[in-house]
């Protein structure tokens, strides 16, 4: 049997760790870059063989794992890849996939600095395709967004549904999409995009501007602190577990799907909802203070998932208090 090789972009990111998880536990020989501006090393901690986290080190240092099924690449995906010393080197066919996750992921950031998004959002995934294409490796699986749809009044949205972004991180999102496409029609790849709704679980940073409102909630609920809730707390979002996103995104390559597809739970939660389940998880009363919405936010998501549905068995997605119930555990085992 032939062991895959593949290479994870954002490798030690919230969503790219959970990735390189499932890739390793399945064998896979896993390249991983990273630039650090929002990965951790400690979320890659399990594949260090000791128990002291200084012992990753010479991984970090050197480039080799304890392990020989992983490499890390210290790069800013804003670069060229050809350019790394490393993934310059790489031979035709050295790679089987690039699963595509580097990226700034922040909407109300992407105003303030439309230029850096753009590098790392559109650029990234620029030098990332053109990598595939000199060494012939046929496959990206992208991380794509929600955000790249038009705010719509409807009880779900379709791939197919208007796409019209209202902010830079959105609109980078959606070029991207589109250059995978070029480079399927024109270089005969078979990309794939997962447009992303809202995203939590373990390792997702509490307090940074990367965390998410599940992930908020749920620290200020551990801390005994109010909730900022912007608007009147009506918004709705579709909330999926990272290990689904995971597991999904290596489907993407295992299966061949190709072209763009919805990565939700199709189950829509308001933020009032959501702030009364993560009261009955956690046991804790979570007081909220209302504030004027914010640029740029998206009234109501959720996602359609007839397409994926199609291609895959989605059955066996994480509920969101089992969700929440995991992360919650993660968030006060890590914080003693």
């Amino acid at each position: 049997m032939t062991i895959k090789k593949v290479l994870v972009t954002g490798g030690a990111g919230f969503i790219g760790s959970h990735l390189v998880d499932v890739l390793l536990e399945e064998g896979y020989h896993v390249y991983i870059l990273d630039d650090f501006s929002s990965g951790n090393l400690r979320n890659l901690k399990r594949w260090n063989s000791g128990d002291d986290f200084s012992d990753y080190g010479d991984m970090y240092k050197y480039g080799y794992g304890k392990r020989p099924k992983h490499k890390l690449i210290e790069w800013d995906i804003s670069k060229p890849l050809i350019s790394s010393p490393w993934l310059g080197s790489l031979e035709e066919g050295e790679l089987d996939c690039i699963f595509h996750l580097a990226a700034r992921r922040n909407v109300m950031t992407s105003f303030k600095e439309p230029y850096d998004d753009t590098m790392r959002n559109y650029i990234g995934t620029v030098n990332v395709l053109e990598l595939a294409r000199k060494i012939k490796c046929n496959k990206v699986v992208l991380s794509s967004s929600y955000t790249i749809y038009k705010d719509l009044d409807q009880s779900c949205i379709t791939e197919d549904c208007r796409k019209e972004p209202i902010s830079p991180y959105g609109l980078n999102k959606l070029a991207s999409e589109k250059l995978l496409q070029l480079y399927n029609n024109h270089y005969g790849m078979r990309n794939v995009a997962f447009r992303i709704f809202v995203p939590y679980g373990p390792r997702q940073v509490p307090g940074s501007i990367f965390s998410g409102v599940v992930m908020r909630f749920l620290d200020h609920a551990r801390k005994d602190e109010e909730v900022t809730i912007y608007g009147d707390g009506e918004q709705t979002r579709d909330f999926i577990f990272v290990k689904d996103i995971a597991r999904c995104l290596h489907a993407g390559f295992t299966r061949d799907l190709e072209g763009v597809f919805n990565l939700g739970t199709g189950r829509e939660t308001s933020i009032n909802g959501l702030l009364d389940a993560v009261r009955s998880v956690t046991g804790k009363e979570l007081k909220a203070n209302y504030k004027d919405s914010r640029k740029g936010e998206v009234r109501r998501s959720v996602a359609d998932m007839t397409r994926l549905m199609e291609q895959m068995d989605c059955e066996g997605a994480t509920t969101l208090e089992e969700g929440l119930k995991e992360t919650y555990g993660w968030l006060t085992r890590k914080k003693r």
